[in-house]
């Protein structure tokens, strides 16, 4: 519905903050083959992220 264009925002809570994370989640998942990071660091960057307001 989201590609569609067919939800509107503030019709449901966890769909708006979804959609808020949505972005920083798949920067966050993405890396290159010869990029590396240690799991200390990825919760640290994990926290960045949803230490932020949601709306």
């Amino acid at each position: 519905m989201i590609r569609l264009g067919a939800y509107q925002k503030g019709s449901d809570p966890a769909t708006d903050e979804a959609i808020f994370y949505r972005d920083k989640l798949e920067s966050f998942l993405s890396q290159t083959k010869d990029e590396q990071t240690d799991v200390e660091t990825g919760y640290k960057m994990l926290a960045e992220i949803f230490d932020g307001e949601t709306t």
